[in-house]
């Protein structure tokens, strides 16, 4: 579970001084991540504390060699200062994403920046303990790739059946007669020495977007980030915290139902806007587009669909024209829930202008009833690679802040 030091620890608290001491080189480290290169100064002006204060804190992070000088930076008043960074080519992390449809294990360097990665397309849930085996054979792999570089821990991505609790992370079988779980949390932990990090990939997603200051005045909004896949989630940042365990399975929203596009019936989201529900919904609209470019394959992908839609193609824009009246009714639920000033969409959605277009024309001319609020919505990435997945990234940036800081200080 998250102990979101990067954002502001909780008020009314008591805390004694060596609590005090642990939060403030938290706090340091996580301003040196987040900023990539940072001098002494601006780290006392971000985190309010003396520079007498920083100087004891840097000094006993250079000592242990996980930040390092990096030549002068220039300030705004044109004065040149020394600037800091986290050491480079010494640390490095594996990190996992599962869907029922692929996983994805990669190797990421101290920058988040991918050093290699392998996706494979499988029907993981068929055979979950098979599954597991497999990724863990790639693990070793990628701890082989890693040559010399130090690796600091496992972060693991999941969407849909997998439930949380304080302690654990289950995968179940939702249509098995004895619901039959696989606490993954043990089988990686017992598998590996490495530190394993396991959460919503959600929750990873929201993390690396605040992480890598992607959300402009995150302290000051609350923002949610919606996840589109195999599963519909979500995950909730409040004015700088991160509520992760506000929600304890990876496909949080499949129970609230919306008005199907296509017939008006009421269906889950998972129904109507998972990824398998809606390649089914473009095969079958075929017939009805025969010059379309989908309608000359003999068996398409979601990937396919997006191609299509982005090159105007008849029976992709008529699919993704009732996704996004689907989509916006959803949205319009989460808005009356939660009344946040952003929402971020990610995932296996078009990015296009034209998308969130016709999202806002939605919203705003079928729900014209409702006394909708300011709504800002981001697509999170307009190019697709799994080298950038934002996923994979928080993962790294997660196990970076929780395990370069007990390096650094030796508070295991």
């Amino acid at each position: 579970m998250f102990t979101d030091y990067l954002l502001n620890p909780p008020k009314h608290q008591g805390q004694n001084i060596s609590n005090v001491q642990i939060n403030n080189r938290k706090l340091i480290l996580n301003l040196i991540q987040r900023h990539k290169v940072i001098s002494r100064i601006r780290l006392a002006e971000l985190s309010s504390l003396k520079p007498a204060t920083i100087t004891i804190i840097i000094n006993e992070f250079l000592r242990n060699n996980i930040v390092e000088e990096c030549g002068f930076i220039e300030r705004e008043n044109q004065r040149r200062v020394k600037g800091l960074r986290l050491i480079q080519k010494k640390f490095c992390t594996i990190n996992i994403r599962i869907t029922s449809s692929y996983y994805v294990v990669g190797l990421f360097d101290i920058n988040s920046d991918c050093i290699t990665f392998e996706k494979i397309s499988y029907h993981t849930y068929e055979n979950f303990s098979q599954t597991l085996i497999q990724i863990s054979s790639k693990i070793e792999q990628f701890i082989i790739l890693s040559g010399n570089l130090t690796i600091l821990g496992i972060s693991i991505g999941v969407h849909d059946s997998f439930l949380f609790t304080p302690d654990t992370c289950e995968y179940y079988e939702p249509f098995s007669p004895t619901i039959k779980r696989i606490n993954i949390g043990d089988y990686f932990r017992s598998t590996f020495s490495y530190p394993v990090y396991i959460e919503r990939t959600a929750d990873f997603v929201l993390y690396w977007l605040y992480h890598a200051n992607i959300l402009q005045n995150a302290e000051e909004k609350i923002v949610l980030y919606l996840s589109v896949s195999t599963s519909v989630d979500m995950s909730f940042l409040h004015y700088g915290h991160i509520y992760q365990g506000a929600f304890s399975t990876a496909d949080s929203l499949k129970n609230i139902y919306i008005k199907s596009a296509s017939d008006g019936e009421r269906k889950s989201v998972t129904e109507l806007l998972t990824i398998a529900p809606i390649v089914e919904r473009a095969k079958k609209l075929c017939s009805q587009f025969p010059d379309s470019s989908l309608a000359q394959l003999q068996e398409f992908t979601y990937h396919d669909l997006f191609h299509a839609y982005n090159s105007d193609d008849p029976l992709a824009v008529q699919i993704y024209t009732e996704v996004a009246y689907e989509l916006s009714q959803l949205l319009i639920i989460l808005i009356n829930i939660f009344s946040p000033h952003q929402i971020v969409i990610g995932d296996e959605l078009p990015f296009s202008n034209e998308f969130f277009s016709l999202l806002h024309k939605d919203i705003e001319q079928y729900f014209h009833f409702y006394e909708i609020p300011e709504v800002e919505l981001t697509p999170i990435e307009k190019k697709r690679s799994t080298t950038l997945d934002p996923s994979l990234r928080g993962g790294n940036s997660y196990i970076i802040g929780n395990e370069l800081f007990k390096l650094g200080t030796g508070h295991f």
